[in-house]
C-alpha cells in the first residue's frame, strides 16, 4: 500500500454586497427647535442629532436624506451632517407654534427609513399686550338700588361728552373706596412669560364738568387703583361730583412690551344733601304802613350738592292757626329768598307774623328743610287817642275826622255834678281815652290836661280823674264847660278832645250877715 499525500487549500470567497438594507435611522422622532424671529439659513437645534447608519457597503453605495410634509418647503436638510435649516421667509409662533415632517432616509437603491419631525417656534416677545373691551363693574343694581336719589342724570344733552359718550363709565359720587368700577382686560399673543400680562396706572387726571362754557383745568389726582394681575379699576378716594377721572392704565408683558388705555370715568353729584339755613330761626321788622313792594329781608339756604341737586327754591308756608281774616301782606322770591311786603300792613290789625319758609333742592325726589321766620310790625304813630265812657255827644266843625270812629263829626261830652261845697281835691268824675298804637313805643301812650277852669278844676294827667282845686258857690257860677285834650306820646304827638260840663249843686246856706238895713220896708202908691 503506497502512501497517501493532502494538500490544504485555502478559497477566499469575496460575497458581494447586494442593497438588501435600507438605511437606519438612529431614533424614530425628532424634535427640532426654532426662533420666530430666525432669518432664512437658520440652523435648527434638533434632539437627538440625526444618524444614519446603512448596512450595505457596496462600492458607490449612498444615502440621502429627504423632508416630505406640508412644510416641508421651508425647511431643508443636510444630508452629509443631518442638519436642518430653515429657508422659509418669515416664521409666526401665533400664527403656527409647530410643524409636523417626515424625515426620509434614502439609498440609492430606494430603499428608505422614516421618523417623525415635529419643529417648535420658539416664542420671541414681539406682540405687545392688546386691550379688549372694558367690562363694567359698577351696575345701578349693585349700587343704586332702589333709591331713585341716587339715580344718575341723562348725560345723552351734554355735548362736551360727545368725544366720550361711547366709552363713559358712569358712576355716583357716593361709591365708597374699595368699589369695583370696570375692567380693563389685555390680551397678549405671544407664549408664557412672554404673554403674561401686568397693570399698572401710569396716570390720573381730572377735571370739573358742567353745561356751561367756563375754561376747564386739568389737575392730578390719585382716586383710583388697578389690580395688577387682573386690571380691575377699583376707587381708592373720596370722589369729587361732576367730575371726568381720566386714568392712563399700562399693560405690560414679561418681555416689557406695553400698551395704554384710557379709562374715561364722569363722576356724577347724587342729591345727597338736605338744604340747610344759615340760621335756626329768622326775625325781622317792618314798620306798619302801605307798600307796592318792599324788602324785609333774606332767608338763605346752602346745598353741598352741585346742579339741580344743589338749586334751592324757597316756598312760604302759613300756620295753620293763622288768621284769615286780613290779607297775608307778605311775599316771597323763590330763587333768592327775599321776603317781600306788599299792600297794607296795620300793626293795629296783626302787631306780628309768624310763618314757615321752605328751602327744597331740584333733586329727584326733593329735599327739603323749613325755618321760622318772625315778622314783628313797628308801630307809628297813626292813631289818635279816642274817648270812651261819656255821656252825650255835640258837632263840632274842628274835629278830627277819625275821632271817635262811631261819631266822625262829633265831639264826645262828659257829665258831671259836684256840690258846691266839695272840700278840695274832692274827685268829681274821671275821662277815658283809648290809643290804638302801641303803648311800648310811647304811641299809645296817653296824658290828660284841662282847659279852663284853671283855678277851680285839676285833671290827673295819667288817669283822667278830674277834682276840685278851688271854693266853689253855686249862687256865682253854677256851671261850667271845660275841655279834656287827650294827648299821646309819640315823636309827632296826636290829641283828641272831649267837653267836660260840670253842674254846680247848690247847698241851703244860712245868711251870716244882714243884706238890708230894715227887716220891713213900706212903700205907698197913689
Amino acid at each position: 500500500m503506497s502512501a497517501r499525500t493532502s494538500d490544504i487549500y485555502y478559497v477566499q470567497v469575496q460575497v458581494e454586497d447586494v442593497n438588501d438594507n435600507a438605511p437606519q435611522l438612529n431614533a424614530v422622532s425628532y424634535s427640532g427647535m426654532v426662533r420666530e424671529d430666525a432669518p432664512p439659513g437658520t440652523p435648527l437645534t434638533l434632539s437627538p442629532a440625526v444618524q444614519v447608519i446603512d448596512r450595505d457597503q457596496y462600492e458607490g453605495s449612498s444615502f440621502v436624506l429627504e423632508l416630505s410634509g406640508d412644510a416641508s418647503s421651508i425647511f431643508s436638510i443636510d444630508s452629509s451632517s443631518g442638519t436642518i435649516y430653515f429657508v422659509g421667509q418669515k416664521l409666526d409662533r401665533e400664527v403656527t407654534s409647530s410643524y409636523y415632517l417626515v424625515l426620509v432616509a434614502r439609498d440609492d437603491g430606494n430603499l428608505t427609513s422614516t421618523a417623525n419631525l415635529t419643529i417648535h417656534v420658539q416664542d420671541v416677545n414681539d406682540n405687545a399686550p392688546k386691550f379688549t373691551q372694558r367690562e363694567p363693574l359698577f351696575s345701578a343694581k349693585e349700587g343704586l338700588g332702589e333709591d331713585r336719589s341716587r339715580r344718575l342724570p341723562d348725560t345723552s344733552g351734554l355735548e362736551h361728552l360727545a368725544d366720550l359718550e361711547r366709552s363713559l363709565i358712569r358712576i355716583p359720587e357716593s361709591l365708597p373706596v374699595g368699589s369695583r368700577v370696570t375692567q380693563l382686560s389685555a390680551t397678549d399673543e405671544d407664549d408664557k412669560t412672554f404673554g403674561d400680562i401686568r397693570y399698572a396706572i401710569e396716570s390720573e387726571k381730572s377735571f370739573g364738568f358742567s353745561t356751561g362754557e367756563e375754561q376747564r383745568f386739568m389737575i392730578e389726582t390719585n382716586k383710583f387703583s388697578v389690580e395688577t394681575k387682573t386690571g380691575v379699576l377699583v376707587v381708592a378716594g373720596k370722589l369729587e361730583p361732576n367730575h371726568f377721572y381720566l386714568v392712563n392704565v399700562s399693560a405690560t408683558d414679561g418681555g416689557g412690551l406695553s400698551s395704554h388705555s384710557v379709562a374715561a370715568i364722569a363722576v356724577f353729584d347724587i342729591n345727597d344733601h338736605t338744604p340747610r339755613f344759615e340760621r335756626p330761626v329768622y326775625n325781622f321788622e317792618v314798620v306798619e304802613g302801605d307798600y307796592l313792594v318792599g324788602e324785609v329781608g333774606k332767608v338763605a339756604a346752602y346745598d353741598h350738592d352741585l346742579g339741580e341737586n344743589g338749586d334751592v327754591r324757597y316756598e312760604i308756608i302759613l300756620y295753620g292757626n293763622a288768621s284769615q281774616d286780613h290779607v297775608f301782606p307778605f311775599r316771597l322770591d323763590e330763587t333768592t329768598g327775599a321776603i317781600l311786603t306788599t299792600g297794607s300792613v296795620d300793626r293795629e290789625e296783626q302787631d306780628a307774623y309768624e310763618f314757615s319758609v321752605i328751602a327744597s333742592d331740584s333733586g329727584r325726589p326733593r329735599l327739603s328743610s323749613s325755618v321760622m321766620v318772625h315778622i314783628d310790625i313797628i308801630d307809628i304813630n297813626d292813631h289818635h287817642p279816642v274817648f270812651y265812657g261819656y255821656q252825650d255827644v255835640v258837632q263840632l266843625p274842628d274835629t278830627p275826622e277819625d275821632y271817635p270812629e262811631n261819631h266822625a263829626d262829633a265831639t264826645p261830652v262828659y257829665l258831671a255834678e259836684v256840690s258846691e261845697k266839695a272840700p278840695k281835691f274832692t274827685t268829681i268824675t274821671q275821662v277815658y281815652a283809648n290809643d290804638s298804637d302801641s303803648s311800648s313805643s310811647g304811641n299809645g301812650l296817653v296824658l290828660y290836661k284841662l282847659k279852663g277852669g284853671e283855678d277851680k278844676f285839676a285833671i290827673d294827667s295819667k288817669n283822667g280823674s278830674v277834682y276840685t282845686i278851688g271854693p266853689l258857690d253855686y249862687e256865682r257860677w253854677a256851671e261850667y264847660d271845660l275841655t279834656v285834650v287827650a294827648q299821646d306820646l309819640g315823636t309827632l304827638p296826636l290829641t283828641a278832645s272831649a267837653l267836660l260840663k260840670i253842674t254846680v249843686v247848690d247847698v241851703e246856706e244860712e245868711l251870716t250877715t244882714r243884706l238890708f238895713e230894715r227887716e220891713e220896708y213900706q212903700v205907698r202908691c197913689h
